[in-house]
């Protein structure tokens, strides 16, 4: 296919695709160990902290959604399982595509896609939020831009064996990559119907790449309620689309707009001119989003991260419609514009905060809590995320855990119940033990709403319990109720109960001892009293407590 403009030299090549290669380690790099993980990292964490045939058995039960990639980061945890080791694969899967992009591009579209494209992904800030976590998707991204090449190849006459292989690991890495590496099989029917001899060649490989993918596709839906499982996602509305969209184009306005609009004018010309080489890369950015969105008319699973397979096409139409666009009077300078607000979009996914900062939340309940105190987490599986802190917070483990009822150290990956606790239910946790002075509970992956009515609940039932304190970490709400003396003070703007700092027996001694010594001369003042949290104490910086009964 001819280029409307000049094709770069050899070394200039190299030299761009050194450059983009080396400034994607940088933004994959820098703070891939500083941001707490979140849940499904820590998810990833526990799964493949255990031995390997327990980890086989696992795989098989209960987690099926990233096979391969659990099979993959099992030596890693043997080295460690802290946030940095854990997200070197998804790091280097990161990089590694960039220069594959580059000559994928170049292979099929010419030189100068080639290198647009590796950019357009390079700049990608969900691309670089993907690569700084512990989960399978840059993986599964690289196998899929191999298998999309190995298509491209096949169509233009080579064996189409390398398409089945790329696609099978794809799919082993993640079962949502189906959608992204199976949608050019549509194209196969157009292929197909023009000449018949075509499906004697093409009907073997799919039908071995089905036989290859029945697994990892059929093993998660064997354990998983979508009704459940999904229960976090809103329903579909064209602003969960939008976000979609926006997130997959880069999480940059300007960048989001221009390469939309690059992608479009690739489609528009690619139609144009029947440019049918176009075609597959079109499917593999466009039909999986078009199947989640039919999906999610029955059960909401529009989510993003199940396409990011489809990046690979994204950045290659992208590139084909940008260098469309550059012979035009204006063409150079949205290029420029476009790569500019996306090099931005980069570094701010860079300095992100995390997802759900489970670290910062655990150093607060450990330093926050008191002996006897009772915690409860309506979905029980947040308490992998705990776990994954505890030893660095061993303090947590005076919390009285209450829901789910287990021994700390006792939970793992795969003990997770198949339901998230209800308001009735979570009074009745309390009907069957005796009730404690403080409950903390925990709102992260709860249903919208559901948190704040368990609290209204667990009010309403126990005598003399009110709001003590609420903090706030990113993804992460930690709500405090306690029982209330006849006069609690308000501090710095905080409901605080006569049970907050000290044990009460204590702080009852503490106050005769006062009132003894000033001669009984008004009332004593109490210890322990001043803010809730300050900003940087305890080391804890990150939870905010909100107003709480102020006037």
């Amino acid at each position: 296919m001819s280029s409307p403009v000049p094709t770069p030299s050899r070394r200039t090549q190299r030299a761009v695709v050194v450059g983009l290669t080396v400034g994607a380690a940088l933004l994959a790099i820098v703070r891939l160990g500083t941001r707490s993980l979140w849940l499904d990292e820590a998810y990833t964490a526990s799964t493949i902290d255990r031995g390997f045939l327990d980890l086989v058995a696992l795989t098989w039960r209960d987690e099926g959604y990233q096979i391969l990639h659990q099979l993959l980061l099992w030596p890693v945890g043997r080295l460690s399982v802290t946030e940095f080791w854990l997200r070197v694969p998804s790091a280097l899967a990161y990089i590694a595509t960039v220069p594959l992009l580059a000559v994928v591009g170049r292979r099929h579209f010419g030189a100068t896609v080639g290198l647009v494209a590796a950019a357009v992904y390079a700049l990608n800030g969900f691309a670089i939020i993907l690569a700084q976590e512990a989960r399978s998707y840059p993986l599964a991204v690289f196998a899929a831009t191999l298998a999309l090449d190995g298509f491209l190849r096949a169509r233009d006459g080579q064996s189409p064996w390398r398409w089945v292989a790329w696609a099978t690991v794809a799919v082993w890495l993640h079962g949502f990559a189906f959608l992204a590496v199976a949608a050019p099989v549509v194209v196969l029917v157009a292929d197909v119907r023009a000449d018949r001899t075509q499906f004697r060649r093409w009907a073997p490989p799919v039908f071995a790449l089905g036989v290859a993918i029945a697994l990892p596709l059929a093993l998660p839906w064997l354990h998983t309620d979508v009704s459940n499982d999904y229960s976090f996602l809103a329903d579909l509305s064209l602003g969960s689309i939008r976000d979609v969209g926006f997130t997959l184009l880069g999480r940059s306005g300007i960048a989001a707009v221009g390469v939309a609009a690059a992608c479009a004018a690739g489609t528009f010309v690619a139609v144009r001119d029947r440019d049918s080489s176009l075609t597959p890369v079109l499917a593999m950015a466009i039909l999986p989003a078009v199947a989640l969105t039919a999906i999610s008319l029955v059960e909401p699973i529009l989510l993003d991260r199940y396409l990011a397979s489809s990046l690979p096409a994204i950045a290659l139409i992208a590139g084909y419609g940008a260098v469309r666009l550059a012979p035009h009077r204006f063409g150079p300078v949205i290029c420029a514009v476009v790569l500019a607000a996306s090099s931005l979009g980069a570094v701010r996914a860079v300095a992100r905060p995390p997802l759900e900062d489970w670290r910062g939340a655990t150093r607060t309940l450990a330093h926050e809590a008191e002996v006897g105190d009772a915690l409860l987490l309506p979905v029980d599986e947040e308490l992998v995320a705990l776990e994954y802190y505890r030893p660095r917070d061993r303090n947590i483990e005076q919390l009285d855990l209450v829901w789910p009822d287990v021994e700390w150290g006792s939970f793992a990956t795969g003990d997770q119940g198949p339901t998230a606790l209800d308001a009735s239910a979570a009074v009745a946790v309390f009907d069957e033990r005796p009730t404690p002075h403080r409950i903390w509970i925990v709102d992260a992956k709860a249903a919208p709403g559901r948190v704040d009515t368990i609290v209204a609940r667990l009010l309403d039932s126990l005598d003399g319990y009110g709001r003590v304190a609420e903090y706030r970490f990113d993804g992460i709400r930690l709500v405090l109720i306690g029982q209330l003396g006849p006069a609690p003070d308000v501090v710095h703007g905080a409901l605080r109960s006569p049970v907050h700092v000290f044990h009460q027996h204590v702080r009852e001694l503490a106050v005769a001892a006062d009132r003894e010594q000033a001669g009984d001369a008004g009332p004593a003042r109490q210890r322990g009293a001043g803010p809730l949290v300050a900003p940087g104490e305890h080391g804890i910086g990150d939870g905010n407590p909100l107003d709480e009964g102020t006037e």
